[in-house]
């Protein structure tokens, strides 16, 4: 019975183990995701940044054309 027993417990342990490893790995493949993700965040918000200064540039020059008269 002893034998029998060590090897039930054997058994549920390894079980255990592997819905633990299995667990490890579907984390590790999402923290893979999120960096993804981040990493195409962080591309779409410099895109975006130099977009609105190419933008602030041309509103600047546009802006600049106009002179405001003096008041009296």
């Amino acid at each position: 019975e002893n034998t029998t027993e060590s090897a039930r417990v054997i058994t549920v342990v390894t079980q255990q183990q592997r819905t633990g490893t299995e667990q490890v790995s579907q984390s590790m493949g999402d923290i893979s995701n999120v960096l993804v993700q981040s990493e195409q965040a962080a591309k779409q918000m410099r895109a975006s940044a130099e977009d609105l200064k190419d933008q602030a540039g041309r509103l600047a020059d546009l802006v600049g054309h106009f002179r405001l008269g003096e008041r009296t």
